[in-house]
């Protein structure tokens, strides 16, 4: 079990609280489906309504109000490169970035790409680490499967 997993009973006592009411605001930017209050092992979060086809989630504390911004996959990709250069800064005991005081969560694909610029023009090193992250790339089955589908169709054809 990871630190911040819930316990079974933690989970339970979530899932016994009341919902809060339906928010019409929150759609998956990725494919606009609308996201759902759900509880999972780390507590509750937004999935989208299209999952699995769709793995699109935010994170939400106990009064259903999500933390952060809900992003399309670029601006995520964009904080996952800007938390793991911050790790490896952090790792390296170098001054960290400021980040406003909402998180990084709050932040635009733009907003984190600045700072890592930033970083880069201050630590050389840096621009060959975001070279080696990996684009997330989470296909689940039913991706994979259409991308079968459409390569079997250009043979085919």
């Amino acid at each position: 079990m990871k630190d911040n997993e819930l316990t079974k009973e933690q989970i339970e006592r979530l899932r016994q609280l009341p919902a809060p009411l339906e928010r019409k605001d929150l759609t998956c930017p990725d494919c606009l489906a609308p996201l759902i209050l759900r509880v999972g092992k780390f507590g509750r979060f937004y999935g989208c309504a299209s999952y699995p086809h769709c793995r699109t989630g935010i994170s939400a504390d106990t009064d259903g109000e999500p933390y952060g911004e809900v992003s399309s996959k670029e601006v995520r990709r964009s904080r996952h490169r800007l938390m793991s250069v911050i790790r490896r800064l952090d790792e390296r005991r170098l001054p960290l970035p400021v980040i406003p005081s909402e998180g990084i969560g709050k932040l635009s694909g733009e907003e984190c790409e600045v700072i890592l610029k930033g970083i880069v023009d201050r630590e050389p090193w840096v621009a060959e680490i975001l070279e080696k992250i990996p684009i997330i790339t989470r296909k689940t089955r039913y991706q994979r499967l259409m991308d079968d589908h459409h390569i079997l169709d250009e043979i085919l054809a």
